[in-house]
């Protein structure tokens, strides 16, 4: 984006999206592409053919991108890409010491835009409608599924078909936009306000912090964790215009921390809606409860702007929290019990760039668990070998028997995003596996697939939910298990 272009405040976003038509007979889609066409020729022109756009696609296990593409006078004028290896997702199992992955940014403009192979290509919207339109003029199968989707404006957000036999993740095949943003004629005088990140220390003690609904307010503190002494958050009441998100120690050792060495505490806030609100830390020994903290750190918070869009939605039976809680009570107390016969190919495994070790990935509809190990594994592998050998299993997702709710994604979550505990090797010969993992989850967790949110907004409430209950989870699962070729 250049500096000569500014935006008004007219920001058309995917929170937004109404009228999903799924697999809807062509003519009808059709009609309602060409209404849509009409619309955007009629805002191009209000805007002098000035305007934004951002495509983003996230795993569900929390990496993802964004492209930005922005346009002068319908002219692409400049293509921001920014590609995150981790999120709110589900963490990806790392082998110890592995270096963080780095996210990558980059920015295009002049003769350089299109030069990045990554990134989706520099299109205007123009473009993009006639892509939409082969898009209905395809032939699909009868496992593809057809998603078309206008904003209440009227203007193209989705066109697009995917595989239904894959589960997560399947590939998108047309047009995706995640946020649409309008200029002015001649590049505006204003732009709409962007979320931030807001840096606090033990020197904004006591202080009045201004922010906007969507702000990130990170608190870091000096901590010295192996003194006993740890800082501790008060909890948020129900009405605040903060909810928190995290709490994360990281030392200052370079090497290994020696004794009493310290580090810092960061506290991660999100303003969910206007207000004032006050964050309140102590530090003190988790075990001294009778005695005051050695210090406190208090800051308030007054927040300004909208609240997200609530979204709402309806499911047979109540709403997918309380369906999704009544299937979790059905389970009694032998909780979940899977047993997989799984066919060809079974765990999948690939060794580690850089290291021995070796991860099987178990993936197919509604499955996608792996498991690590510290050498190589071959099919002539002992079974004596392979355990002494094995490092971790990762429970990313898992079938709900009984549980499906249409548009939305459940999975069970474990304490930990990989563990060893509970896991039983019964078999392992000529390349054929079979195990059983017995474990606790501590909650269930359900999203709206059906919602395409824009970059770095926070969830709208009816998106999403997570039940904290522990049950338990009796797995056995039988499968091949190879190298890939």
């Amino acid at each position: 984006m250049t500096r000569s272009i500014f935006y008004c405040s007219l920001v058309l976003t995917a929170g937004l999206l109404v009228r999903p038509a799924l697999a809807a007979p062509a003519n009808s889609n059709l009609t309602g592409l060409n209404k849509s066409l009409a619309t955007w020729k009629t805002l191009k022109a209000k805007c002098g053919g000035n305007y934004s756009y951002k495509i983003r696609w996230s795993s569900f296990v929390g990496f993802g991108n964004e492209t930005e593409i922005v346009c002068r006078q319908n002219t692409v004028t400049q293509r921001k890409y920014r590609e995150w290896k981790s999120g709110p997702g589900m963490a990806i199992p790392m082998p110890i010491n592995q270096p963080k992955p780095k996210d990558v940014t980059w920015t295009e403009t002049g003769a350089q835009i299109g030069t990045n192979k990554k990134g989706s290509p520099p299109k205007t919207l123009d473009e993009l409608y006639a892509e939409a339109r082969k898009i209905l003029a395809t032939k699909l199968s009868t496992h593809q599924r057809l998603y078309v989707r206008y904003d209440k404006q009227g203007l193209l957000q989705s066109c697009f078909y995917v595989d239904t036999r894959i589960a997560d993740d399947a590939p998108r095949k047309g047009v995706m936009i995640s946020s649409i943003t309008l200029g002015k004629p001649g590049g505006g005088t204003s732009k709409p306000s962007k979320a931030k990140t807001i840096n606090l220390t033990i020197a904004d003690k006591g202080k009045t912090i201004k922010a906007n609904v969507g702000d990130t307010l990170l608190v870091k503190l000096k901590a010295s964790p192996s003194t006993g002494f740890l800082w501790s958050p008060e909890k948020l009441v129900k009405t605040s215009a903060l909810e928190f998100k995290s709490r994360k120690y990281v030392t200052d050792a370079k090497g290994e921390p020696m004794p009493g060495q310290g580090g810092k505490t960061t506290f991660t806030y999100q303003v969910v809606k206007a207000g004032k609100a006050v964050i309140s830390l102590n530090h003190r020994r988790p075990w001294e409860k009778g005695k005051k903290p050695a210090s406190t750190f208090t800051v308030t918070i007054e927040a300004s702007g909208k609240a997200p869009v609530k979204v709402p939605v309806k499911v047979a039976g109540g709403d997918p929290k309380t369906v999704a809680a009544a299937w979790l009570e059905g389970l009694g107390a032998k909780g979940l019990v899977l047993v997989e016969k799984g066919p060809a190919p079974g765990f999948v495994g690939r060794k580690i760039a850089g290291r021995k070790s070796t991860m099987f990935v178990y993936s197919k509809p509604g499955w996608y668990l792996s498991l690590g190990f510290s050498g190589p594994i071959t099919p002539k592998t002992p079974l004596k070998t392979l355990k002494q050998s094995f490092k971790y299993i990762a429970l990313n997702q898992l079938p709900t028997p009984g549980l499906k709710i249409e548009g939305w994604r459940i999975r069970p979550q474990t304490p930990r995003s990989s563990f060893q505990d509970g896991v039983e090797f019964l078999s392992y010969a000529n390349g054929k596996i079979k195990l059983r993992v017995k474990t606790k989850f501590f909650a269930l967790y359900g999203r709206d697939t059906r919602v395409m949110l824009p970059a770095d907004a926070p969830s709208p409430k009816g998106t999403y939910f997570q039940i904290r209950k522990p049950f338990s989870l009796d797995l056995t699962i039988e499968a091949p298990m190879a190298m890939k070729k």
